[in-house]
């Protein structure tokens, strides 16, 4: 596996600095066909977001690009997920028929 670090610290969740103790992961779609994690990057590493994940597999290759620190508090889940759980996200290919 290869891991890529792209911490998103332009991202308001980041500079929130919080902090958990895991005790899970919690494994997303991205609900799109969207394969490149890179975009997804790309596009979260700013600020006035309300989201924000530990990290992206990508489609393609199966690379994980991890966009939190592992301990800091993600902002992907309802509940009280956020303060146990990583959650990351799979990226999907485009041949991925949504209905």
């Amino acid at each position: 596996m290869k891991l890529v670090q792209s911490i998103l610290t332009k991202n308001d969740c980041y500079k929130s600095g919080r902090k958990i103790t895991v005790k899970g992961l919690m494994l997303h779609s991205v609900g799109c066909s969207q394969p490149n994690a890179s975009v997804f990057v790309k596009n979260w590493n700013r600020s006035g977001l309300e989201a924000c994940v530990h990290g992206f597999i990508d489609g393609n290759t199966g690379t994980v690009y991890q966009t939190l620190p592992w301990n800091h508090r993600g902002w992907h889940a309802g509940g009280a997920a956020n303060n146990t759980h990583i959650g990351v996200e799979m990226c999907e290919p485009a041949c991925i028929k949504y209905t």
